[in-house]
């Protein structure tokens, strides 16, 4: 597993100026090379001449054109990601637009048609009803203007899409585009007015531009790297504890600076990596004793935070072995996962797959800035896997993609669309993988197939959890290679559940099937199910709040559904009272 580790240098005025300067030459070589490879040609075919006209070694040549190809890949793959969704987004607009254009249709001819059927009213009420069609009319005419309007755009930005998808290269912008065209309106931005508002934003895009370098290693290198060579340096002990290592960076300097009299080898002494120092010198040393084909490779990134002469980071990547798995196989229990907005839900299951154990994490995010929301993410990590390396077990999460969803946050509600737009799931498993590795537990990867509608239906209230926690108990078990079985009917061919639904316990009867030997109900038509009734209960809720004027609006001990609103026999009970009047339905 490849991990990353940094530290804060430590250089005098010479040592900084020249670490700009090869930042300056580094980035500004790249803009040229990516300008050579945007006229069709190759790095390959150009590196010796090019490495000669810029003063760079081969090695500083390949470590340049391996990020610029990064770059390159990775706006490709997020330009194909941009052009799917646009696509996806014209579909959709073309259908509101056909429903719009079918509206206008029916309410014009309403319109029309709608006074000459009201037998006995006066002129006055007439004139108001046609007053009222003509209010809906012109409402739908402006949604389809815009919906035209709003699908015109999006088609010309398809275009620009497919065009840079189709060019040698996809058009990148070193400094970032919204940076570049803040240079237009620096009234609105915070760099001012004037021409000292310009100076500011040019200082900014410069740093923008060169900002940083890096060296790549190899396994057939010198310490894992030709450019950029670290050394252990033990500090003489002065004490009877051992004073710890630190590492002294011999950088390689490229050969246009060497003609402006900068030294050929720049040593950067005292780095010490807060996190993975350990590591690293275990490299070291490994690397000093063994083959060419036995070493590990270090890459080096040197990133400029600001020009003070503490403004320089390092970055050193490389593969670290993963940590010798210590939790004992999924057969006898794991500790399952599932992941919300607002917390980390958990449940444990014993050999059987039996939950033994659930409960909680809270991760409040909400007006949190994206380190914050990642630390607080980590340490809730941090507290599961503390939790399964007490029990041994193996951590299962869900295989979840929530990447389509954020496409159509739009559509959704407000508090829905904000709860999803706050899941960072690829960044929640990222660090449940890095953190197994680390810990030495086992991470199992389950399908996320309707474990909440599972769980809600057969563990939620027999076990007293929350559907979240219920979820992970599907989760755990599944890991175990259990199946959950649908709910058996009973002798009439019925299916009754039981279920919490908004704070409440609801046990709906599901219609019976023509064919008496299968039931016909799939995971699918429950999730369907409780999906209808929690709708027809807000509704009720809704109109129950707005014919009381206020208080409570539902009664709260028992409701019986009508057959126009709620779909199948149900009846609900407060999951605080008691529930003895509960028929006990096989699952």
């Amino acid at each position: 597993m490849q991990q990353t580790f940094q530290d804060r240098l430590k250089l005098d005025q010479t040592q900084s100026r020249w670490m700009n300067e090869y930042a300056n030459l580094y980035c500004g070589a790249q803009h040229k090379l990516y300008a050579e490879i945007a006229k069709g040609k190759s790095a390959a075919e150009i590196k010796p001449e090019f490495s000669r006209e810029n003063g760079l070694t081969s090695r500083q040549f390949n470590a340049m054109s391996i990020e610029l190809g990064g770059k390159i890949d990775s706006t490709i793959e997020l330009l194909k990601l941009n052009k799917q969704d646009i696509k996806d987004n014209i579909k959709k607009i073309g259908k509101a637009i056909s429903s719009a254009a079918k509206s206008l249709k029916e309410k014009a001819k309403a319109l029309l048609t709608s006074n000459a059927n009201k037998v006995g009213f006066s002129e006055e009420q007439k004139q108001e009803n046609s007053a009222v069609i003509e209010k809906k009319i012109e409402k739908l005419k402006k949604k389809h203007f815009f919906k035209k309007r709003r699908q015109i755009i999006l088609k010309n930005k398809l275009k620009k899409v497919e065009a840079r998808l189709q060019a040698p290269v996809p058009g990148i912008c070193f400094g970032t585009r919204k940076l570049f065209n803040q240079q237009f309106h620096l009234e609105q931005t915070d760099f001012g007015k004037g021409e000292a508002a310009f100076n500011k934003w040019k200082k900014a895009w410069d740093h923008a531009r060169s900002h940083q370098f890096f060296l790549v290693g190899s396994k057939d290198e010198t310490s894992g790297n030709q450019s950029c060579q670290a050394v252990v340096v033990h500090a003489p002990p002065t004490t009877e504890i051992a004073a710890p290592s630190t590492l002294t960076l011999t950088i390689r300097m490229p050969n246009a600076l060497i003609e402006k009299n900068a030294p050929t080898f720049m040593a950067i002494e005292g780095v010490r990596f807060e996190y993975g120092q350990e590591k690293i010198v275990n490299i070291l040393r490994e690397n000093a004793v063994s083959k060419s084909e036995n070493k590990t490779a270090l890459s080096y990134r040197f990133h400029k935070d600001d020009n003070t002469l503490n403004g320089w980071r390092v970055f050193v990547s490389t593969d670290v072995a993963d940590s010798k798995i210590t939790s004992v196989g999924a057969d006898l229990g794991v500790l399952g996962v599932d992941f919300n907005a607002d917390h980390l839900a958990w449940a444990k299951t014993d050999r059987n797959g039996n939950v033994t154990a659930f409960d909680k994490i809270d991760i409040q995010t909400k007006g949190k800035s994206s380190e914050q929301r990642e630390a607080i993410l980590s340490d809730a990590l941090d507290k599961v896997f503390d939790l399964s390396k007490l029990s041994g077990c193996p951590v299962a999460i869900e295989d979840l993609d929530f990447a389509k969803k954020k496409t159509e946050l739009a559509k959704m509600g407000e508090k829905k669309a904000r709860m999803l737009s706050g899941l960072a799931y690829s960044k929640f498993r990222q660090f449940a993988e890095a953190k197994a590795s680390r810990k030495g537990i086992e991470l199992k990867i389950v399908d996320p197939a309707y474990t909440s509608v599972a769980g809600s239906v057969k563990y939620a209230v027999r076990l007293g959890c929350t559907v979240h926690q219920a979820a992970s108990g599907v989760v755990a078990r599944r890991a175990q290679g259990y199946l959950e079985k649908l709910p058996r009917a009973s002798q009439d061919g019925k299916v009754t559940i039981k279920a919490p639904l908004m704070g409440n316990v609801a046990v709906i009867t599901l219609p019976a099937k023509e064919s008496s030997e299968k039931t016909g109900i799939t995971w699918a038509g429950i999730r369907k199910c409780l999906t209808r009734h929690c709708a027809d209960l807000v509704r009720q809720r809704k109109l129950s709040s707005r014919r009381s004027g206020c208080g409570p609006p539902m009664n709260r001990n028992q409701i019986n559904g009508s057959a126009d609103s709620l779909r199948e026999p149900v009846k609900l009970f407060d999951r605080r009272s008691a529930q003895t009047e509960f028929e006990d339905v096989p699952y």
